[in-house]
């Protein structure tokens, strides 16, 4: 049945070219599922945030005087309201007129330099804006005080959908700061 073989030599189990072929295929699934486990994952952490999107952060707004507007002081104890998940302090401010996205950027600004002049420290700030009249939803903004929190807390898609986006100074009881903000109309 088989071949003439030299002394000692013994046959492998008929079984073990099989597993040896199990074990190979498996090797080299694992292998791919590997690669392409991985070639998402760079992909996805390169679709993130694009370049272009970052560099919208390194020029600083220039803002004029803020137009009148109230803030509803109920809301600025954020233990009191709940403020988006990432988001340390939130506010509603009160509106009273038709604002563009830069009038909104300076509230912002002017209530950055309230807050820090009595001892708050704005590192993940949110407004919601309202008309004082019809409380319908103006706007909403977001001002952080990184670049890294800023992308972490909101998603690619949702800066996409920005009106404005970009750096802000203010002065506070800490000396001059800055925070990059993301501003919605409507």
């Amino acid at each position: 049945m088989y071949p003439q073989q030299p002394a000692g030599w013994v046959y492998p189990p008929a079984h073990f070219g099989g597993s040896r072929n199990r074990i190979s295929r498996r090797g080299k699934a694992f292998g791919i599922l590997f690669v392409v486990v991985l070639g998402i994952a760079i992909l996805s952490w390169a679709v993130d945030t694009p370049p272009e999107q970052r560099d919208q952060f390194n020029h600083k707004l220039r803002l004029k005087p803020p137009p009148d507007y109230d803030l509803d002081t109920d809301t600025v104890d954020s233990s009191a309201y709940s403020c988006d998940q990432g988001v340390n302090s939130c506010m509603v401010v009160y509106t009273y007129g038709d604002y563009d996205a830069k009038e909104l950027a300076s509230i912002n600004r002017s209530l950055l330099s309230d807050f820090g002049e009595s001892g708050g420290e704005a590192t993940a700030t949110s407004m919601q804006f309202a008309d004082g009249g019809s409380m319908k939803s103006t706007g909403m903004s977001y001002c952080f005080a990184t670049k890294d929190h800023l992308f972490h807390t909101l998603s690619t898609m949702s800066l996409n959908k920005a009106q404005l986006l970009g750096t802000i100074d203010y002065s506070s009881s800490y000396g001059e700061n800055h925070c990059y903000i993301v501003l919605y109309e409507g």
